[in-house]
């Protein structure tokens, strides 16, 4: 989704932020958070349409940024694949699962595009999300969105292109602000001086040269959304500690065997607990993180979450949808 800022214009909207075209699905027909319109369209099927009719009608080097709706509950798949699933022994959610695979085709839909422009072999494609997933369905991995567990922190990378050897994998750690170097990198421009780069340049892994990425990483969520509470943490190489705002306390885990955070190290290894907290709390001074040093008094976690505002699925491009 584009969460930067609302409505059309201004400069934290897309067009406000370079590109030169935004189509959301408002635009086309959509109601807020709707995998239908009023004709029966299906919502994805209407973005990637809009966005396949944009790729035809440029002849340079563009960018597309397509983030879909799917796969976001309440779900409202199409009846013929929800009847599929439904028919499958084994699946635990049929609606999530039509869901997905109506996704796929509509990336399908794009890569075939590009492969009958003949653009296919020197264009990047990047498949990745905005944040973890739902808790059912991220097993073995503890939390979900809203945490800084592995589950709410992990998301899908798949990248191919120019240079990249089809089907080998990394296991270095990555964040969804390293792209933003990548893509400068591999389409051979210059990041100016003036502008701050939070990520690192993943085209050393991409191209072979480089196993890992040298750093320590940070997250930081001092919100109560998705059942878990403010929070902060590092990752350093496989180990990860997690401060907890409101007890006041933290945990230490070893990732190597342990995905999903059984196995609290913090009292077994309590020097690595207070370097790697030392190191956390160094990040939070110097990026002036609000720490809530007390339980906010109004938060009710029985209480149903507010929707936001924002038009969800909403999508755009360099020139696109």
């Amino acid at each position: 989704m584009w969460n930067l800022g609302r409505g059309r214009s201004g400069p934290a909207t897309p067009t406000g932020q370079g590109f030169d075209v935004f189509t959301e699905p408002k635009q086309l027909g959509f109601e807020k958070d709707a995998y239908r319109d009023a004709a029966g369209r299906y919502s994805p099927d209407a973005l990637t349409d809009a966005a396949l009719k944009w790729m035809e009608s440029v002849d340079q080097p563009f960018f597309l940024y397509l983030p879909f709706h799917d796969v976001h509950a309440p779900y409202d798949p199409k009846p013929e694949l929800l009847a599929k699933y439904k028919a499958r022994s084994g699946v635990t959610d049929p609606a999530q699962a039509a869901t997905v695979e109506a996704m796929d085709a509509n990336v399908g839909r794009v890569l075939a595009a590009l492969e009958k422009s003949g653009t296919a072999r020197r264009t990047y494609v990047i498949f990745t999300s905005d944040n973890g997933g739902t808790r059912q369905y991220v097993a073995p991995l503890r939390g979900g969105k809203g945490t800084l567990y592995q589950g709410g922190l992990r998301v899908p990378a798949i990248i191919r292109g120019p240079g990249i050897n089809p089907g080998q994998t990394s296991q270095a750690t990555t964040l969804s602000m390293d792209w933003f170097p990548t893509v400068m990198e591999l389409a051979g421009l210059t990041i100016p001086e003036t502008v701050r780069v939070d990520g690192k340049s993943l085209a050393p892994l991409l191209g072979g040269k480089s196993t890992s990425l040298d750093r320590d990483i940070f997250w930081h969520f001092p919100c109560y959304i998705g059942g878990g509470g403010p929070c902060s943490a590092i990752r350093s190489g496989d180990w990860k500690l997690i401060e907890l705002f409101e007890t006041k306390t933290h945990e230490l885990y070893h990732l190597t065997g342990d995905s999903g955070e059984t196995k609290d190290l913090s009292a077994i290894d309590p020097q690595r607990a207070a370097d790697l907290l030392a190191r956390l709390h160094e990040w939070q001074t110097a990026t002036r993180a609000p720490c809530p040093l007390q339980p906010n008094p109004a938060y009710d976690p029985s209480a149903a979450p507010k929707r936001g505002r924002d038009e969800r699925g909403k999508s755009s491009t360099k020139s696109s949808s």
